[in-house]
């Protein structure tokens, strides 16, 4: 689970089914504003009529949606209203124009709501992959994007007062993009105008500048798996180096694609030596102004400790030199999974929809493009620039089996 939540809450509602497709090239995408300033984003372009979508059978393709992205992340929170976001989001759940133009925050609802952010923080605590990710942006970035996602016990948030006010902040014209897939741009842009007209005019929400600190957390737990993640500052979504981070995450990558082979990365034969059970995932978390890259390790105690020493020799020997064969085998699979990120209605909602809101457009064509540009020592310099960095370095399970950060040699 890595956090465009911490940059975005997504108020998404699929208003037909849609049938498994692959990406093969950018949709058309269109963007513009309505006189008050709100964003309007339309993707694929068909000519569908918004009033009779609703009509259609919902097994029917081509398949279109409407989706509401609102720029009210953990990140845009403060000390005193800490996991607030986290309220706006179950408060959010109703017709879509509603939700920015006409939520009541009943304080009666107030209570239910918490109950229910409740359970989702003790199912977030109880599920180890969420909590070292979260563990590491806390760790890594401290305020901003290191907020936690989930409102905890000892939040600020007392009433339906704090999240009302919150709502007020990010809830204006400047601060909203209307996406749809599959539609047409300027009846979803008329639509836009005469369904969020109330949205009061104001501008952008900007956050805090992101500063990187890196560090250590080792939590404690019973279950039989260790989770280790090892992270480095990463770059924001869209820049040269995130490219070059998307490429070096896949020279690295530890995962097995095929699930007979052994994996073609040293890493991942390394891994298929520790036996079953151990595997690691590589992530590049890309923001609007920073980013972490890095690997989620699991297995057992001794598994883990290994594959996080051979994670650290394979970074260090990508600083070191990088053959021309495999820089084009990563580029390929960056090349894939940038495509795929773009596959889902959702996806393309929530990236278009966060594309304009912080003005940074990037195409599916261009972002495969900047893959395709990133040469040999473009991936060696962004290694060496890791390795240098303080690591975040989180540990969850018997720690007392788990490597220090000051063991694995950075």
């Amino acid at each position: 689970m890595l956090r465009t939540g911490r940059y975005t809450t997504r108020l998404t509602s699929s208003l037909l089914r849609r049938n498994l497709a692959t990406v093969v090239d950018s949709p058309p995408v269109q963007i513009s504003k309505t006189k008050a300033g709100l964003n309007v984003v339309s993707v694929g372009g068909r000519s569908h009529n918004l009033t009779e979508i609703i009509t259609i059978n919902k097994d029917v393709t081509p398949a279109s949606s409407l989706a509401i992205v609102v720029k009210a992340g953990s990140r845009f929170e403060t000390t005193e209203n800490a996991g607030v976001a986290h309220y706006l989001k179950n408060f959010a759940f109703k017709l879509l124009s509603d939700v920015v133009t006409k939520t009541k925050f009943a304080p009666w609802e107030f209570s239910e709501i918490r109950e229910k952010i409740q359970f989702e923080k003790g199912l977030a605590d109880n599920t180890p992959e969420v909590s070292v990710l979260e563990s590491a942006h806390n760790v890594a970035f401290r305020n901003g994007l290191g907020n936690p996602l989930f409102a905890n016990e000892i939040s600020k948030v007392s009433s339906v007062d704090v999240v009302k006010s919150f709502a007020d902040k990010v809830y204006t014209a400047g601060n909203v993009t209307v996406v749809g897939t599959g539609v047409n741009h300027d009846q979803l842009k008329s639509l836009a105008e005469e369904h969020l007209q109330d949205l009061p005019i104001g501008t952008s929400v900007s956050p805090t500048a992101t500063q990187y600190f890196g560090g250590e957390a080792r939590i404690t737990s019973s279950l039989p798996d260790a989770h280790f993640v090892l992270a480095f500052p990463g770059a924001s979504a869209g820049s040269s180096d995130f490219a070059s981070l998307q490429v070096l995450r896949f020279l690295i990558d530890g995962d097995k694609h095929v699930k007979w082979g052994e994996g073609v990365s040293p890493l991942a034969k390394t891994i298929n030596k520790l036996g079953h059970g151990t595997k690691v995932s590589m992530f590049n978390a890309g923001y609007s102004d920073a980013g972490l890259f890095g690997a989620h390790i699991y297995g057992s105690p001794k598994s883990v400790n290994a594959t996080a020493l051979a994670a650290v020799e394979q970074l260090k020997l990508a600083a070191e030199t990088v053959k021309k064969e495999d820089l084009q085998r990563a580029a390929a699979k960056a090349a894939f999974e940038t495509a795929a990120s773009f596959d889902s209605r959702s996806a393309k909602a929530e990236i278009f929809g966060s594309q304009a809101l912080s003005g940074k457009n990037s195409s599916i064509t261009s972002a495969i493009e900047q893959i395709k540009n990133v040469k040999v020592e473009d991936v060696r310099n962004i290694a060496q620039k890791a390795i240098k960095s303080k690591p975040t370095v989180i540990a969850l399970g018997d720690t007392q089996q788990l490597l220090f950060a000051d063991a694995l040699s950075i």
